[in-house]
């Protein structure tokens, strides 16, 4: 228990601590010793004195019938979303092993913003290809002073395919992110928050919620809608020009307000950069507005961060 083995340890101030408990029950007839074994992990704490997850107990014998409660600890020392545990519940002689997944966040101030991602099992090939080096890289915005955050959200190319999942669909007109408030230990620290979304105004790209409040320990998702421009009517039946088309991009910020400030400014700013690809050379498009981007190859868009150079 928890039936899906999918654990949220949820936002977590640098230097402080989650907690979560999840139960192993003996099903078998006669006593049975577990132990708790890593078997795979995402970016780990750079001290070496508390451990980024922790397990309380993380071997123990249970008799038939009962059960065991176990207190899973996130503690992170630096701030990063790469932080996550597979976990092997180890039982000699078992005939389908089962594994836990933790996954949690941690950050220097209380408010912060991050790209939504649906808490799921990842495909198993996720624990196999991805490499301490590659998630550095992915978070060198964060663990490297002097970089400006900046979340690029992307919409995937519109195209026709019966065998595109309903997730990928989606993505062709909406993109998520989450404004976050941690739980902090000391509650009389804990204090609500403001955001505030500054969209340049055009014709594509739309937001559900520019603006807003948010208490400790909530997680507030937000939306961007993409209005494809329509299509010309005299140029849909050429061939030649069939999927030929330009990127569009639009840029807000994002500012971030109130909450425990961990010794920073009162308000903390992100550029937030919306992009998707545009079918057809659409006049009506105002480079003014909205930077363009062409490419002999369109290639199907993904989430990805990038630092500014601001």
């Amino acid at each position: 228990d928890p039936q899906d083995r999918l654990i949220n340890m949820g936002s977590v101030l640098v230097g402080e601590s989650s907690e979560q408990t999840f139960s192993i029950k003996n099903m078998s007839s006669f006593a049975v010793v577990y132990t708790l074994k890593i078997e795979s992990q995402g970016l780990q704490n750079k001290g070496k004195e508390i451990k980024l997850f922790s397990y309380n107990p993380q071997t123990e014998t249970i008799k038939p019938g009962e059960t065991v409660t176990v207190t899973a600890t996130f503690s992170p020392d630096y701030q990063g979303e790469s932080f996550y545990e597979k976990v092997l519940i180890d039982i000699p002689n078992q005939i389908d092993p089962k594994s836990i997944y933790l996954r949690g966040y941690g950050w220097n101030r209380q408010l912060s913003a991050r790209i939504y991602q649906p808490f799921v099992w990842p495909k198993e090939d996720f624990f196999k290809k991805t490499k301490p080096m590659d998630l550095m890289v992915k978070e060198k915005d964060n663990v490297i002073p002097g970089f400006k955050k900046t979340i690029v959200l992307e919409f995937l190319k519109i195209i026709e395919d019966p065998k595109r999942s309903e997730e990928d669909k989606e993505k062709e007109t909406v993109r998520k992110m989450v404004v976050a408030s941690s739980n902090l230990v000391n509650v009389k620290q804990d204090k609500p928050g403001t955001f505030e979304i500054t969209l340049a105004k055009d014709d594509y790209f739309g937001c559900d919620m520019p603006k807003g409040n948010i208490a400790p320990g909530a997680d507030q998702i937000i939306k961007f809608t993409y209005s494809p421009p329509k299509k010309d009517a005299n140029l849909a039946n050429i061939k030649a020009i069939q999927g030929v088309g330009q990127w569009v991009q639009a840029k807000c910020e994002l500012k971030l307000m109130g909450g425990y400030l961990g010794g920073g400014s009162d308000t903390l700013t992100y550029d937030i950069v919306l992009r998707a690809y545009a079918e057809q050379i659409q006049s009506s498009i105002q480079q003014s507005i909205c930077l363009l981007y062409t490419s002999p190859s369109p290639r199907d868009a993904t989430l990805s961060r990038m630092p500014s150079s601001a």
